[in-house]
């Protein structure tokens, strides 16, 4: 049974794409996600507290200091998500490579031929 090139080289085109489309959505949206952390890191979660009273200013204050720690917390597993997307996309890549070069090698043989020797 010989080994058909086709069948290597197809899988590998394949999962070359689906590696380089997982690594470009893994860094333009970690890249999305990182900016949106650098915000919220800046932001301060007493707005409203100036003019409230002082129960209102405890309540108002733990409201919004749990509101950001949440935002934060969504962002840096959403940071998290990408990047396992990205190392996706390398692997898939790398495994590309591999079907590709494995089809190739293949091809190559099958042209060849088998040599017969003549005594």
């Amino acid at each position: 049974m010989m080994l058909q090139p086709q069948k290597i080289i197809v899988p590998g085109i394949f999962l070359l794409l689906l590696g380089v489309g997982n690594i470009y959505v893994g860094i333009e949206r970690g890249t999305l996600a990182q900016a949106a952390l650098s915000e919220l890191s800046g932001l301060e979660p007493l707005p409203k507290l100036v003019s409230s009273s002082p129960l209102m200013r405890l309540q108002l204050k733990e409201l919004s200091t749990e509101k950001l720690y949440q935002k934060r917390k969504a962002a840096l597993s959403r940071i998290t998500f990408y990047r396992l997307v990205e190392l996706g996309g390398r692997v898939f890549v790398m495994l590309s490579l591999i079907c590709l070069l494995a089809g190739v090698s293949a091809r190559l043989f099958q042209s060849e031929g088998p040599t017969k020797s003549s005594d």
